[in-house]
């Protein structure tokens, strides 16, 4: 069977690739923070930081796909 011709990736494969980054490293470090609290309430800025990584990573999604919703 033959292989299939490989493609150049998109104008927008960074955005999709920084997202994926942006939420392991993101998440990571917010599970670092929540595993090392002392007390529950130490636990917040963990929260904050995980929250903050998914808007972020929500924001290059949407960028990485305006074309296609700005088309349809």
């Amino acid at each position: 069977m033959r292989n299939a011709p490989k493609t150049p990736p998109g104008p927008t494969a960074w955005l999709w690739w920084a997202a994926v980054a942006t939420l392991l490293l993101g998440g990571a470090i917010a599970y670092l923070m929540h595993a090392f609290a002392s007390d529950p309430e130490s636990t917040a800025p963990a929260r904050l930081l995980l929250a903050a990584t998914i808007a972020i990573a929500g924001i290059f999604v949407i960028s990485a796909t305006a074309r296609w919703w700005l088309h349809r």
